[in-house]
């Protein structure tokens, strides 16, 4: 049994070494360096300050509101001018047949 032992110790030991050492290159490869994570925190930093800036002028919840009620007030106002259109329409067509059969003499 100590024979085996020492035959295959160091080839359990090599073999050992070698997956750890792919473990640690695979997780090198898939974590970021210190480096690159202080570079993109800066970008992203940065592009948080500009969307910050821009989140400055979007509107109140209240001129929300008042815009929605502006827009079903026109729209209200919008329906009963195409009501009035119609209206103006169908007298100006009965003009018209008029003067297409009775002309003007």
């Amino acid at each position: 049994m100590m024979e085996w032992l020492k035959t295959w110790m160091p080839v359990f030991i090599l073999s050992f070494q070698l997956l750890l050492g792919l473990g640690l290159w695979a997780l090198n490869q898939k974590f970021v360096s210190k480096k690159d994570c202080h570079r993109y925190r800066g970008l992203v930093d940065g592009k948080t300050i500009t969307m910050e800036k821009k989140f400055t002028t979007i509107p109140t919840n209240s001129e929300i509101q008042e815009l929605r009620r502006d827009l079903g007030e026109l729209s209200k106002e919008l329906g009963e001018t195409q009501g009035h259109l119609k209206g103006l329409t169908r007298a100006v067509d009965l003009m018209n047949e008029y003067l297409l059969n009775h002309g003007i003499k």
